[in-house]
């Protein structure tokens, strides 16, 4: 079992960003099959005891493909 802690934890386990002790920003980018990939950012930073504050993004690019009508063309 994994455990996501921290500013990546935002989009998987929100409750992981209590555990911050000071602001964390992560970046990643993953290739993915026929062209397509996925890139994030998140910042996060710890508001008090067992609280923070968080936003994230994430961009999921489906690369190029080529379109057809009805007709084939």
């Amino acid at each position: 079992m994994a455990l996501a802690s921290g500013s990546e934890s935002q989009l998987h386990n929100p409750a992981g960003l209590s555990t911050l002790k000071a602001p964390e920003l992560s970046a990643n980018h993953s290739s993915w099959l026929v062209d397509t990939s996925i890139e994030g950012l998140g910042f996060a930073t710890p508001l008090g005891e067992n609280s923070a504050f968080g936003l994230a993004a994430q961009y999921f690019n489906y690369g190029s493909f080529d379109v057809r009508d009805d007709e084939g063309s």
